[in-house]
């Protein structure tokens, strides 16, 4: 048995990771590395705020509810994907 992949099936086997990868996190968190990844720069506006507010916010909540903080591994600038490459 052969799987053809097109585009439409490696983009829904990527949202249902994710979707799944979601609601594990909780799971997860206990002393675990996610790597963050966009291709765009690091000045990035939205990126600014995702590394000043938006990470630091989640560790604060996850010791808040007593589980390890999250080691955040970002890698932004094309280093992995291309700027059009993310979804």
């Amino acid at each position: 048995m052969t799987l053809k992949l097109n585009r439409r099936t490696v983009l829904a086997g990527t949202a249902s990771a994710a979707a799944l990868s979601m609601l594990a996190t909780p799971m997860l968190a206990q002393g675990r590395t996610v790597t963050v990844i966009d291709g765009y720069p690091d000045r990035s506006m939205w990126l600014q705020e995702l590394s000043n507010y938006f990470l630091p916010e989640v560790n604060r909540r996850l010791e808040a509810a007593g589980l390890e903080a999250m080691n955040f591994q970002e890698s932004y600038g094309g280093s992995i994907v291309n700027p059009r490459g993310v979804m």
